[in-house]
């Protein structure tokens, strides 16, 4: 919209731009000046719009890739499970099963006031938590498949799985959201839970 008017205060200026205006021109005016203003907002016009498109169109390319890349990292989050249902039947048992028991989890604490957590959050928690024991896969078969008590000493060697685990940070390949960055740290659901480095209850961070 452009404001052609006899009134050359500045405050009618202000006024005309504030209701929308994109240019003004004071009677009296050259038709030759009034053309090219209509021309210049016409083209920006044009730019904008072709600015859209483009914004568009960059927009659908990152989805597309970012669609992509979350295949590939499930794809590696999955072929880390079969490795550690290889390792160990019950392993493999349990991993299945957590993806969901966590995204369940992340649920209740959404609705308990965690406003952290949202759908994308519990759905990358559901993708990401079935790799929470990856570190198994450097503890000796010794300890691992060992069908009684394990000692202290061995006990401790088991413990360090969730260390490793953190240290092998492929869960940080699950970009949508930085789900669970570090495996060692855990959401707080009761006071009661301890980890294995001694932190408890609230201390323990949102993955």
């Amino acid at each position: 919209m452009i404001f052609v008017t006899a009134l050359t205060e500045v405050e009618n200026k202000i006024r005309a731009f504030e209701a929308g205006a994109v240019d003004y021109i004071s009677k009296p005016f050259v038709l030759e000046e009034v053309v090219a203003r209509v021309n210049t907002q016409l083209n920006l016009s044009q730019m904008r719009h072709m600015l859209t498109l483009e914004n568009i169109e960059l927009q659908k390319k990152v989805m597309d890739k970012v669609e992509a890349l979350t295949k590939s990292y499930v794809s590696t989050i999955n072929a880390m499970i079969i490795l550690a249902e290889a390792r160990d039947d019950d392993t493999g048992k349990h991993v299945q099963r957590i993806g969901e028991y966590c995204a369940y989890l992340a649920e209740i604490l959404a609705g308990n006031g965690y406003k952290e957590i949202d759908d994308i959050f519990i759905d990358n928690i559901r993708i990401a938590s079935p790799l929470h024991d990856i570190g198994k896969i450097a503890i000796p078969d010794r300890i691992l498949l060992k069908p009684g008590k394990l000692e202290e000493d061995e006990f401790e060697i088991m413990k360090t799985h969730v260390s490793i685990g953190g240290q092998i940070n492929l869960i940080g390949l699950v970009l949508m959201g930085g789900a669970l960055t570090d495996m060692s740290q855990w959401v707080p659901i009761s006071p009661a839970i301890i980890m294995n480095d001694g932190m408890g209850g609230v201390a323990i961070c949102l993955a």
